[in-house]
């Protein structure tokens, strides 16, 4: 049984999000799949949501002498442990892995999709802590044994596929370009993702549409 750290963007998901339909199809085939809001949706504070992810990856890490009742809620702990992060969400794991500490627990995949460009100006003020460095030092793997990103090319949180030089390229991990895709919400067709399905089932490389 695998399990699943799926990470929500800024104001969470509804019912219709591919990350709900995800987490269902996942678990419906036994693995360890669910979706918890990180703290305050709507005013993202960057600190909190690395903390908060960090004490979810360390509770699907726990020690095998887990009861069968925790097995339930956290997963086995000798799965494959997947993260996939949407939006900000992306955006804390990459500050989990420039912060990195020995001793925390290693991933085995991670899915960045559609990290997004940071508001500026008057828009700057719905988020907290979230910042922009350079991350060509940065090596992906200290926190995962494989990573890769998912962009789209007309995502209107960074147009002309932005994400691509500021991140993935810097970062040095695979890129998988799904074409006009918006920012991979339910209104630009993703409240299914058979695709993403595939990728976290380990039935394909790379992630489709």
């Amino acid at each position: 049984m695998a399990r699943y750290l799926l990470l929500h963007g800024y104001g969470g998901v509804g019912p219709d999000h591919w990350l709900v339909w995800l987490s269902t199809e996942l678990r419906a085939r036994g693995h360890m799949a669910r979706i918890r809001k990180l703290p305050n949706p709507n005013g993202p504070v960057l600190p909190t949501w690395t903390a908060t992810l960090r004490e979810r990856l360390i509770a699907l890490d726990q020690a095998p002498e887990l009861g069968e009742a925790d097995r339930a809620e956290r997963g086995d702990p000798s799965g494959e442990l997947v993260v996939v992060a949407h939006s900000l969400g992306a955006r804390t794991w990459i500050d989990h892995l420039v912060h990195y500490e020995p001793g925390l627990p290693y991933a085995d995949r991670v899915a960045l999709v559609a990290p997004p460009q940071l508001p500026s100006g008057a828009h700057a003020e719905l988020i907290s802590g979230f910042y922009d460095m350079d991350l060509s030092p940065i090596d992906a793997s200290v926190a995962a044994r494989s990573t890769r990103a998912v962009i789209s090319s007309n995502d209107s949180f960074w147009p002309n596929a932005g994400a691509i030089p500021a991140i993935v390229e810097p970062l040095g991990v695979p890129c998988d370009q799904l074409g006009d895709c918006g920012h991979f919400e339910p209104q630009d067709g993703f409240g299914t993702w058979p695709g993403m399905l595939a990728w976290c089932l380990g039935d394909a490389e790379t992630i489709t549409r």
